[in-house]
């Protein structure tokens, strides 16, 4: 229950301070560094789904840090590039607070509320799939969504 207010709660602030139509169309966000959180998401999202779905399956293996050391510090290392990627991505329009504030809704309210309310893997990596595949269209201008408004 606290996972889905949690949820609730960070994406309506997510939606109050409009973060996807000030991030799709802003002068003030940092584009580039937007452009570099995007790309390291996008390949710990390939990165997790090749690991649970391909590789760990061929060697009869169970994921776990003490099967795949090296693979979760990549991980790691991915997310954290990630995370302050998007920070600086965002710091120039929103200022300090706010900046803290919408990353603790994007980090801790809405992905990992996901990954509490989803237990299976591979509907985890269907998720952020088409999540990732969603904003990567609406960002580059494929999609006309979020544009319309």
């Amino acid at each position: 229950m606290w996972s889905i207010a949690m949820l609730t709660s960070s994406s309506y602030g997510l939606s109050d301070f409009n973060v996807l139509y000030i991030l799709l169309h802003s002068v003030k966000v940092n584009h580039a560094f937007l452009t570099i959180s995007v790309l390291s998401a996008a390949t710990f999202l390939t990165f997790k789904i090749y690991l649970e779905n391909v590789r760990a399956p061929m060697n009869n293996l169970k994921v776990t840090y003490e099967t795949h050391r090296t693979q979760t510090h990549i991980a790691i290392g991915l997310i954290a590039v990630s995370s302050l990627a998007f920070n600086l991505a965002i710091y120039p329009r929103f200022g300090f607070f706010h900046t803290l504030l919408i990353s603790a809704m994007v980090g801790y309210g809405v992905l990992f509320q996901l990954i509490v309310l989803i237990p299976y893997p591979s509907v985890q990596n269907g998720v952020g799939f088409i999540a990732c595949t969603f904003f990567l269209q609406q960002y580059f201008g494929v999609g006309t969504f979020v544009s319309s408004f």
